[in-house]
């Protein structure tokens, strides 16, 4: 069954894996690299530094409230640690974009960027079709934002916000996702939670999750992108 994605919004707004048999992976040797099945638009120029040296960021941790984040990646190896860092800066197919402008009743988006991995936004906040790297930046700089005070345009002013990101690395025999099974591989599962308050019967809430299977002869396949399975406005 695919991961079910959660988004609630109360006023302010108007409008596993199976297991089986085959050899294991071993982690001193990641698979090669290799055009993905169901992704990858170009990443932004602007961003592409540290995309193209496969560097991830220090993990952080942020507790002050009322805005406060935690952002990890969980790996073994420097083997892992790159392909969580290829899982991160993949984009999205522009079908999958298509599929989550449906679901919020657009057609296009008048400005797409080269990687666009969010469909809409509500109360100034984006809300995503997939978990990448710019959209963990994004949340990361809307947290320092409230801290500072400032609104962005279209916005409204917060009185608290979380962000809580969990990146993991996993070896598996087989590895099931819905219909589809795959054979030895690494899977790679992005996992972004956000929350915001900005007053009473104002709230902003949603879940993402993307799976990237990494298999032996290099293939690279990404699940878990489009629109929000489930979400509520009123």
């Amino acid at each position: 069954m695919p991961v079910l994605f959660l988004l609630f919004v109360l006023g302010c707004s108007k409008g596993g894996p199976a297991h089986s048999s085959p050899a294991p992976v071993r982690a001193h040797d990641p698979p090669k690299a290799a055009a993905p099945r169901d992704a990858v638009t170009p990443e932004p120029r602007k961003e592409k530094k540290a995309a193209n040296a496969l560097l991830l960021p220090a993990d952080e941790t942020s507790p002050d409230k009322p805005f406060s984040f935690s952002i990890q990646r969980r790996f073994s190896s420097d083997a892992e640690s790159r392909l969580i860092a290829r899982a991160e800066q993949a984009c999205p197919t522009r079908k999958n974009v298509a599929k989550g402008l449906r679901a919020f009743g657009k057609t296009k988006l008048s400005n797409p960027l080269p990687c666009q991995w969010w469909h809409t936004s509500v109360d100034g906040v984006r809300i995503p079709g997939a978990v990448t790297r710019y959209a963990l930046s994004y949340y990361r700089r809307s947290i320092l934002q409230y801290r500072a005070g400032r609104v962005r345009s279209g916005s409204v002013r917060m009185r608290a916000a979380d962000l809580n990101y969990v990146a993991h690395v996993q070896r598996r025999k087989q590895f099931a996702y819905g219909a589809r099974t795959f054979g030895p591989a690494f899977i790679v599962t992005l996992k972004l939670t956000w929350f915001q308050n900005c007053g009473d019967l104002c709230a902003l809430g949603f879940r993402k999750e993307r799976v990237v299977v990494f298999e032996n002869d290099g293939a690279m396949t990404v699940l878990g992108d489009g629109a929000l399975e489930s979400h509520v406005v009123s």
